[in-house]
């Protein structure tokens, strides 16, 4: 038997260093031929074998010429900011390449219009307008007459310039459509059994005081409107102000108001007094009211 330690180890002595270095190096070169871009031979990589990428933009570092770009910027080939606007929508796909820094936009790069108003967030001096409001220029509320009551809230929409007008938007004087609408209440949800147009007790002595007051009036047509809040599907909301109205339209004419004057109807969540986002808002917006024609 051959003894290796005597024949192998005095052979591998007698290599030089330049010899065992170069014999390292091959064999380094030919490991990295599996998966090693040339580009990185040499260089620090990372854990997976791959160059790192500082500023994580897809580009690796040794060949990134901007290696500090901002988290999500779109960059091109070299790693350099595709986004000339700063909207973080590549300007390749930018159909609103101008865009001022700092304005919201959509997948395409233009401003958004959060509140679905028709004027663009950029532009909207009142961003939280409820959905399906009539706005001005500016994305906010109309007010038609001008007597400082919205319309969306205003029951007497064709006040006189300067007529001076209750919460309702209704002048201030002896005339029977402004008597009628201080006098006449509204029904809140608490007004109803929960989710149904069933009218609970509470409700009895508002709608008592209502018949007292159309019987005095008689000659003025009255809507019975129904609202909810927005929780819930469209139809379904629509379906349920419909009912609640109807159910009022029917205690006013069970107790002797005359039904060809009065007519119901729902608007869902289409109208509502304020925003959704809060429970006392949804309350606020579950209600029925009464319109004077």
């Amino acid at each position: 038997m051959m003894d290796v330690t005597n024949s192998v180890l005095p052979r591998m002595g007698l290599l030089s260093y330049r010899q065992i270095l170069k014999v390292l190096c091959t064999l380094i070169f030919l490991t990295c031929l599996g998966g090693c871009s040339l580009p990185h031979i040499g260089m620090y990589v990372v854990e997976d074998g791959t160059a790192p990428d500082a500023d994580q933009d897809g580009v690796p570092d040794d060949q990134d010429e901007c290696r500090r770009t901002p988290l999500g910027t779109p960059v091109d080939e070299d790693g350099c900011s595709d986004d000339d606007d700063e909207d973080m929508v590549a300007n390749g796909k930018d159909q609103c390449p101008r865009t001022p820094k700092g304005i919201v936009v959509d997948a395409w790069g233009c401003s958004v219009d959060s509140d679905g108003d028709g004027v663009l967030d950029s532009r909207d001096e009142c961003p939280e307008t409820s959905p399906n409001t009539r706005v001005d220029g500016t994305g906010c509320t109309l007010d038609g007459d001008g007597d400082g009551v919205l319309d969306y809230k205003d029951r007497c929409k064709d006040t006189l310039p300067g007529a001076k007008v209750d919460r309702w938007g209704c002048a201030q004087s002896g005339d029977c459509c402004s008597e009628l609408c201080r006098r006449l209440p509204t029904l809140s949800d608490v007004h109803f059994e929960h989710d149904r147009a069933t009218l609970r007790p509470e409700a009895y002595s508002l709608l008592n005081e209502a018949v007292i007051v159309l019987k005095e009036y008689t000659k003025q047509p009255v809507i019975v409107v129904g609202h909810t809040d927005s929780n819930g599907t469209e139809g379904y909301n629509i379906d349920l102000s419909e009912r609640r109205a109807k159910s009022v339209m029917d205690y006013l004419v069970g107790h002797g108001v005359d039904d060809k004057r009065l007519t119901s109807v729902g608007k869902g969540e289409s109208d509502p007094l304020t925003s959704n986002k809060s429970e006392g808002g949804r309350a606020a917006n579950r209600r029925v009211v009464f319109v004077v024609e």
